[in-house]
């Protein structure tokens, strides 16, 4: 039986992790898109943040290990259980030049790394949680200029093409989506959230997850 909380398991990459764009230092608590969600629900609700920088879906990173979303999934469900809604945001970094995934690859990825968290063999007592699908923010067009050595154009144009394919896969699935892009923006960085982003992000979350789970 899932107790008095509402617990929202947030599982995502430097968006979520809460990376300050201005100095690539991290945002506190209060700042981050996770603790103004953890506020705007309040006490009823709890936010599991698990936010972790270079997290792909399903590709293996040959400079940073254990990055890669599929590894991560039986860890985290069976740390945080009971769980009632899974909160994913990734495809940022599957977008990176080192991996040359095409758009359709990088949703077939959200899709694999989708069915690990249907699949789990949840506890009875603790049952399946919602799966809420959240597209990732645009990076800037010209990201080939930040500092960031793995981006490139094609990023962009990638990045921009994930919604629909997320969209689609969401639809199919019965499961509940929102594009992040259309609330939230990069900062000077060109990747990563700037601050009124991530307050706009959660007022868009708190609606939503009210609507799914109450």
């Amino acid at each position: 039986m899932k107790d008095d909380l509402k617990n929202i398991l947030c599982f995502g990459d430097s968006n979520t992790y809460g990376i300050n764009p201005d100095n690539e230092t991290r945002y506190p608590f209060s700042k981050r898109w996770t603790g103004i969600l953890q506020m705007m629900l309040g006490k009823g609700y709890r936010i599991i943040e698990e936010g972790l920088c270079g997290r792909t879906t399903v590709f293996h990173d040959p400079f940073s290990d254990e990055r890669r979303g599929l590894d991560a999934v039986e860890l985290v469900l069976d740390t945080h259980a009971p769980l009632n809604l899974v909160v994913i945001m990734l495809g940022t970094n599957d977008a990176r030049s080192i991996f040359s995934a095409s758009p359709r690859s990088i949703a077939k990825g959200m899709e694999r790394l989708i069915d690990a968290f249907i699949d789990h063999p949840y506890p009875e007592w603790a049952g399946k949680p919602e799966i809420l699908i959240v597209s990732p923010i645009h990076t800037a067009e010209d990201v080939e200029n930040s500092i960031f050595a793995d981006y490139d154009h094609d990023s962009y144009l990638k990045i921009l093409a994930l919604p629909p394919l997320f969209e689609e896969i969401a639809s199919r699935y019965g499961l509940h989506f929102l594009d992040a892009s259309q609330h939230a923006s990069c900062g000077i960085d060109k990747v990563h959230i700037d601050e009124a982003g991530h307050r706009r992000l959660a007022e868009a979350l708190s609606l939503k997850i009210r609507a799914i789970i109450g």
